[in-house]
C-alpha cells in the first residue's frame, strides 16, 4: 500500500463533507445511518461524529455498482 492510500484510509469525513459527495438531504442521510443503509460513523467527542473516507469511499462505490445493475 503506497502512502497516498495509506493517507486516504485515515482521513476523516464529517457529515458536511460527505453531504457534498452524495446527492441526499440532511434528514436523508441521518435515516440511511439510523436503518443501517449507510455505515454509522463514530464519535471523536461528544458532539462530533465522522466517518473513514475509505469506508464512504467504497460505499459510494457500491451503490453506483448496484445502480448499473439495476439499468
Amino acid at each position: 500500500m503506497t502512502k497516498k492510500e495509506q493517507s486516504k484510509d485515515l482521513s476523516l469525513l464529517r457529515e458536511r463533507q460527505i453531504l457534498q459527495l452524495i446527492p441526499v438531504s440532511q434528514s436523508t442521510f441521518r435515516r440511511w445511518v439510523k436503518d443501517g443503509k449507510f455505515p454509522a460513523g463514530f464519535k471523536i467527542t461528544g458532539r462530533i461524529t465522522v466517518w473513514r473516507s475509505c469506508v464512504v469511499f467504497d460505499w459510494i462505490k457500491n451503490a453506483q455498482d448496484w445502480a448499473e445493475v439495476g439499468q
